[in-house]
């Protein structure tokens, strides 16, 4: 649906909003505005987190003022899990930067994540305004929570993809690239634990045990948010 959009956007940024989610009206206006007369490829704004009980509480929490990244920097910040963020619906995407770029209907989980970082490979500027105007439902019973299956070694698969253009084109970046690895082998293995179905697909899981065995405790630190590293 997203690709089939993305033939007849016209405007000059490209947002994604969830059917169930809402913003609030000037969100976009604002962020915008935000980036003053610059027109940035990407331009990061924030959300609140709706609990089922109706409670709120905004994501970024630690982010307090505007900030810009070049090429390199986003790039960087992307992989290390930095204030970029890998959702969709808290940006705007310069339509022009786009340009024929769609999302790879292969994948299935993930490929929210390997856009965005396609996109950045492509952008000369970000701007985080991080303005708080989207609202995200946390929902009950989503992919997250649910059973283990196929679709969730896309990420590894996405991985291993961002590993070879990082190899390929920023070669000092490439430690990041590592360590989101890492992280995508670590949550992949987690769910399978918590479905109770490590055994099923042990010869696909095993090998990344093995991965996260040997990654250096250093370069985590160097290269892992807190969140990640503690997640």
């Amino acid at each position: 649906a997203r690709n089939y959009g993305l033939q007849f956007a016209k405007g000059l940024y490209i947002a994604f909003v969830d059917s169930d989610d809402y913003v609030e009206k000037d969100f976009y206006e604002l962020m915008i505005k935000s980036g003053k007369t610059r027109q940035p490829d990407l331009i990061v704004g924030d959300y609140n987190i709706v609990f089922p009980d109706g409670k709120k509480k905004r994501y970024r929490t630690r982010v307090n003022k505007p900030f810009s990244w070049d090429q390199y920097s986003a790039v960087r910040d992307f992989l290390g899990g930095r204030n970029i963020g890998v959702n969709l619906f808290d940006k705007l995407f310069l339509r022009a930067t786009i340009g024929n770029l769609k999302f790879d209907e292969e994948i299935k989980i993930g490929e929210d994540l390997y856009f965005i970082f396609q996109f950045l490979t492509q952008a000369k500027e970000v701007y985080g305004s991080f303005i708080p105007g989207y609202y995200y439902f946390q929902r009950e019973g989503s992919a997250m929570n649910s059973s283990f299956t196929e679709s969730y070694f896309d990420v590894i698969t996405i991985s291993k993809r961002i590993l070879e253009w990082t190899n390929n084109n920023r070669p000092g970046l490439l430690k990041y690239a590592e360590a989101m690895y890492v992280h995508s082998a670590y949550k992949t293995l987690e769910r399978a634990y918590k479905a109770d179905d490590f055994e099923r697909y042990r010869n696909d899981l095993l090998p990344l045990k093995i991965k996260i065995k040997k990654y250096k405790i250093k370069d985590a630190f160097e290269c892992f948010t807190i969140k990640q590293f503690t997640g």
